[in-house]
């Protein structure tokens, strides 16, 4: 079946009609279930795509999705003529609300020529008032305007009288401030040389003390100056009278007398030969002390170097020792080593024979394991084929039974307004419209014997 333009699902809006509402609701439930039943047919073809299981036909599984097919064009026509309804009724409802929108607006055009008619003498009736009122403000305006007229010439002539008078005031300020001017700019001008006057002052003031304060600096450098020569000159002095007597006090010997209760200091003088003895006799004993020193301190060097060498000899016989025992040991590890690599390369041999059985068994095991994995994949993948074309004939079996209903419904209750659009068509107290709406009713009652016989029975999907 073709593509058709339908009007939307959305039941109407506003005032309705005065044919029964169960239908029009039916038929908007009717819309809805078959595009449910469209939907549920579309996804049963999509399930159908796969292989058939083993053990059944593909002329069968071919046929079964040829009567899907059936049923979802007959769904498709039911709901086509399901919104062809909708939109008569729509269109029917439409016609009616055009003639009462055509009615109201003639209704309304009239009101509108009353209303203009009205308005129009309003206008006339106001545009005359406007007129008088407008006269008589525009003469009210012309007396207010002479008055101001005198008035404002009134006013230049006064403003003329002070003007002259403002001009001579404004002339004799004018000379004041010329004059006040030049007062000023005089003060200012002895203002500024009285300012330089005194700023000279300040200066030739602070110049005379800036010099007497630099020739009581020089006199106070050239004091200090003459203060340290002459603490150098006494320095000097006490340095050659203590030098002399302690060169004097060199050659001589210094002793205390106690003279009257007075402490006076004799001078003797020193024997050098003396003195040179026992300078002599110092060195001698520190030469004997030295000797002494040395003797002990070689007697102790060679002592120490004795026990260094009986040390080395004793190191170097345990390091013969130890490198007699590392090279026994060496050849020992030699000779495991060797011993070690002669078992490894045995067991290296019996791991290769067994590595090779080894893989031998594998490849066996492996290709056991491929045939089973391979058997049961087809049995799974033929249960999950046979699962998959029960439940698709199932469901399609279920969606069969529920078309069967529906449309054994939608005939009982064709059959139920048919009835009544007989009852209706005796009566002849019904307008016209009413007449033309009971004769498209009656048109529109399918033949519900033809729709369930060209529908699949749910027994063709029996599994």
């Amino acid at each position: 079946m073709g593509d058709i333009h339908l009007p939307a699902l959305a039941a109407p809006k506003g005032k309705q009609s005065s044919h029964p509402l169960s239908k029009k609701v039916d038929d908007y439930t009717l819309c809805q279930e078959y595009a449910g039943y469209i939907a549920q047919l579309r996804g049963l073809l999509e399930e159908t795509t796969g292989p058939p299981p083993a053990g059944v036909r593909t002329a069968e599984v071919e046929r079964r999705i040829a009567l899907i097919h059936c049923a979802l064009d007959e769904v498709k026509r039911l709901n086509a003529e399901a919104r062809w309804r909708i939109e008569l009724r729509s269109n029917q409802r439409f016609l009616e609300t055009c003639e009462r929108r055509i009615k109201a607006e003639e209704e309304a055009e009239k009101k509108r020529q009353e209303a203009e008619k009205q308005r129009l003498a309003q206008v006339e009736e106001m545009r005359a008032m406007q007129q008088a009122y407008y006269k008589e403000r525009n003469d009210r305006t012309d007396a207010k305007a002479h008055h101001c007229r005198a008035h404002n010439e009134e006013v230049q002539e006064q403003t003329v009288m002070k003007a002259e008078t403002n001009e001579e005031r404004r002339t004799r300020n004018l000379a004041n401030l010329d004059a006040e001017r030049q007062r000023k700019n005089k003060e200012l001008r002895d203002r500024e040389q009285a300012r330089q006057a005194y700023a000279r002052m300040l200066r030739e003031r602070q110049a005379a003390k800036d010099a007497q304060k630099q020739a009581e600096k020089t006199r106070l450098a050239e004091i200090h100056r003459q203060e340290m020569e002459a603490k150098l000159i006494a320095i000097r002095e006490s340095k050659r009278c203590k030098w002399a007597a302690k060169k004097e006090a060199s050659r001589s010997k210094s002793v205390l007398v106690w003279r009257n209760g007075e402490a006076i200091l004799e001078t003797q003088r020193k024997n050098h030969d003396n003195l040179v003895e026992e300078l002599e006799q110092r060195q001698r004993q520190q030469a004997l002390r030295y000797a002494e020193e040395k003797a002990e301190q070689e007697a102790y060097l060679q002592q120490r170097q004795q026990v260094h060498s009986a040390r080395q000899e004793r190191q170097q016989e345990n390091l013969i020792k130890l490198l007699d025992k590392r090279v026994s040991r060496g050849v020992e590890i030699v000779k495991n080593a060797e011993e070690k690599k002669e078992r490894a390369e045995q067991v290296k041999e019996r791991h290769a024979v067994q590595y090779v059985e080894a893989g031998k068994l594998l490849d066996e095991d492996v290709r056991l394991h491929l045939q089973r994995a391979r058997r049961l994949q087809e049995r799974r993948t033929n249960e999950s084929l046979a699962q998959n074309y029960r439940r698709w004939n199932h469901r399609a079996a279920r969606i069969m039974k529920e078309l069967h209903d529906a449309v054994a419904k939608e005939a009982a209750e064709a059959e139920q307004l048919s009835a009544a659009a007989s009852r209706q068509r005796g009566v002849t107290a019904h307008s016209e419209n009413q007449r033309s709406w009971a004769a498209s009713e009656h048109a529109d009652i399918p033949r519900c014997g033809y729709l369930i016989a060209s529908l699949p029975s749910p027994k063709e999907f029996a599994v």
